[in-house]
């Protein structure tokens, strides 16, 4: 366990990318925040998905909602918002002993809003009154109207999750709606001392894609007109989400020790910390704590499936190369990417919207099961 003292050091928070009722009756939430120190928790459609559909723990709860004649979606939320609120119960010794920077538990809009600001807007305030938890954050996808949307919410004093961010330029937005929105707050003389929020920034999925595409063009006879290119090509798989991290974290680090933030921090305002999300290895090519090696990042928080925060608590190696060291090497590596003919930016693009589509089409399984449960077939 010596690596949690490392990990208090840097500062970093590690939290649980899951969810669910069974995980809160039995006590296995509790014990991981005990014995591996598990500070936080962050939901998505997915994750309500599989724990709502997988297992029958909802199914009581469920019957009984649905003969009062309850919708699909209100069910959903009645339940979800049950289970959310039972973690915050669980975690608020933590944001109570962190004066409110830590100890958060995060759920999201509806995904099929992502484009519509101000029904982001609605929605996010209503799940925020109704959880009624001081700990609990808004999770707003990061589309160019989340971004708004987020500051709109943050500007009424709501704890906002921004995620799906996959892009480093997406992410200055997300910095300075975060920023305006205090800014705001103070000029109307409105307090910023309990105001939260994370800026959810994706890096497994982001290797996934580009391998891919460093996949196909390798294949291809013809991408290449020199062997230097191959290489290059050859070792640029499993780095780009590391890579494009960095690229992150260095506005990261230039935003929140500016001294238009230092003017901030003197009202009481937090820094919205960068959370790193998806970051379980999915290519079994790769070590299994491949990024919580390479992110464990002074102020930051790591959200890790249950097997992976147990991997890296068990053998992760923490990268201790100076961090200007590997800001180079994320410029450097970039410029290769190019050079190669990977045209990364697109496949930022196309993740943000594959993102929400996926988010939306849980959220939808959840309805059409939701929906069995009320008429089943006969």
């Amino acid at each position: 366990m010596n690596i949690l003292k490392e990990i208090k050091t840097a500062g970093q928070s590690l939290w649980l990318d899951s969810l669910s009722r069974e995980m809160l009756a039995s006590g296995a939430l509790a014990g991981l925040k005990k014995n591996f120190g598990v500070s936080g928790v962050t939901s998505n459609p997915t994750i309500f998905e599989t724990a709502m559909t997988k297992s029958r723990a909802y199914a009581g709860d469920m019957r009984r909602l649905a003969e009062k004649g309850e919708p699909a979606q209100a069910i959903f939320e009645t339940l979800a918002m049950e289970d959310i609120r039972q973690a915050a119960d669980l975690f608020s010794d933590i944001y109570a002993a962190t004066g409110g920077a830590d100890g958060f538990v995060s759920m999201e809009v509806t995904p099929s809003l992502a484009y519509d600001m101000a029904q982001t807007v609605r929605e996010g305030e209503r799940l925020f009154a109704a959880l009624a938890r001081k700990n609990v954050m808004i999770k707003v996808p990061a589309t160019a109207e989340g971004v708004r949307a987020g500051n709109a919410l943050l500007k009424k004093g709501v704890n906002v999750n921004y995620t799906l961010i996959f892009s480093p330029e997406r992410y200055a937005d997300v910095v300075q709606a975060y920023v305006d929105a205090l800014t705001w707050r103070v000029e109307n003389r409105l307090p910023v001392d309990a105001l939260a929020s994370v800026a959810s920034f994706f890096v497994s999925r982001i290797d996934t894609a580009t391998d891919m595409e460093l996949e196909t063009l390798l294949d291809a006879e013809d991408s290449f007109n020199t062997e230097e290119l191959y290489d290059l090509a050859l070792a640029a798989r499993g780095r780009a989400g590391i890579a494009n991290s960095l690229v992150a974290y260095k506005i990261y680090s230039l935003v929140f020790s500016s001294k238009e933030f230092r003017a901030l921090r003197e009202k009481g305002a937090m820094k919205q910390r960068i959370l790193w999300a998806s970051t379980g290895v999915k290519n079994p090519a790769y070590k299994d704590t491949l990024y919580a090696d390479a992110l464990l990042l002074p102020d930051s928080v790591n959200t890790l499936p249950e097997a992976a925060l147990k991997a890296f608590i068990d053998h992760g190696t923490p990268d201790r190369t100076p961090l200007m060291a590997r800001f180079a090497g994320a410029d450097t590596y970039f410029a290769e990417l190019a050079l190669v003919g990977v045209d990364f930016p697109a496949i930022l693009r196309e993740l943000e919207k594959e993102g929400v589509e996926k988010f939306s089409r849980s959220t939808d399984a959840i309805l059409a099961y939701i929906e069995g449960i009320k008429s089943p077939a006969r």
